[in-house]
């Protein structure tokens, strides 16, 4: 329990959307990898894949990737379709 004002803290609940700004969703991922959405979930669930940010809205989590990540994992998927 706070007792002095110098114990509060300022919380900005909504900061998380300037970070995001500029990473792409699981969907686009999904699109720009030219695989099904059940494929990634399944990379997601078995720890292949790790999104960079995920957030709860309501009842589903958003996956967010950077740029540089996504461009990773589509060269990794691109590997595991051909062999």
């Amino acid at each position: 329990m706070p007792i002095d004002v110098d114990d509060y803290e300022i919380i900005d609940l909504f900061n998380w959307q300037n970070s995001v700004k500029d990473m792409i969703s699981q969907i686009e991922f999904v699109r720009m990898v030219d695989v099904q959405s059940e494929t990634v979930d399944r990379y997601i669930k078995d720890g292949k894949i790790k999104p960079d940010l995920s957030v709860k809205i309501i009842s589903r989590w958003l996956k967010l990737y950077t740029m540089l990540l996504s461009e990773m994992l589509q060269k990794s998927l691109l590997c595991i379709r051909i062999k």
